[in-house]
């Protein structure tokens, strides 16, 4: 009954196509490499197969196996209907004179942008050699994640991974919103909401052979 139910739907098709060894190897695979909407829908679906099997236990009446899916985008989009827009608070920056890097060193400049209008976000990355020169660059278009702190947390993955992508293996990466920054070089895990990017982030620079992070001077001004 339970297979029956994922496969009813092509949306589940990518988590079927992998080999996972417990169901809790698959919550975690989905909470970290899918987007949130996608989270919630598995989520809201396990759940519903979860009350399900409760009720039938009990004798209770319940709906078709069919109907299971459907039932949970329903539950998912009533949720999502009651539920109030995040507000984004602006950020103030004030312009200050770019400093290149030192020789052999390339320097990472990310940045977040929200596009509320579209519940869409941007994450942008630039990379400059010692003398400012703008090497590469790069802007990804993402859905609007739950709040401003984990929009730049993934922009400051996606510098790493472009790091690893051009083989740059001596690397500062800036950006401008303190808490991320402070997160990164704190040798602690992180347990806040978006906790699990920055661990990532970790992982992923220490395979560089040099890393840092700090704060951009007076803001990224990345565009995405």
């Amino acid at each position: 009954m339970v297979k029956f139910i994922w496969l009813s739907d092509p949306t589940f098709s990518l988590p079927r196509s992998k080999h996972f060894r417990s169901f809790g190897d698959l919550a975690s695979a989905v909470l970290t490499d899918t987007s949130p909407t996608f989270a919630a829908l598995f989520s809201m679906v396990a759940w519903s197969i979860w009350i399900r099997r409760n009720r039938l236990r009990e004798r209770q009446h319940v709906w078709e196996v069919g109907k299971t899916v459907r039932r949970a985008r329903d539950l998912l989009q009533e949720f999502w209907d009651v539920q109030e827009r995040p507000t984004w608070p602006l950020v103030q920056r004030t312009e200050q004179k770019w400093a290149p890097p030192v020789a052999g060193i390339y320097k990472f400049n990310f940045d977040g942008a929200i596009f509320e209008s579209s519940a869409r976000a941007g994450l942008g990355v630039v990379v400059r050699d010692a003398e400012g020169m703008i090497i590469a660059a790069l802007s990804q278009n993402i859905q609007l994640p739950s709040s401003v702190d984990l929009v730049e947390a993934l922009a400051a993955r996606r510098a790493i991974l472009f790091a690893q992508e051009l083989s740059i293996a001596h690397v500062v990466v800036k950006g401008d919103v303190l808490k991320v920054i402070t997160a990164l070089n704190n040798p602690k895990q992180n347990r806040t909401q978006w906790g699990h990017v920055i661990e990532d982030i970790k992982k992923a620079s220490s395979c560089l052979q040099v890393c840092s992070f700090s704060m951009s001077i007076g803001g990224g001004g990345v565009i995405v």
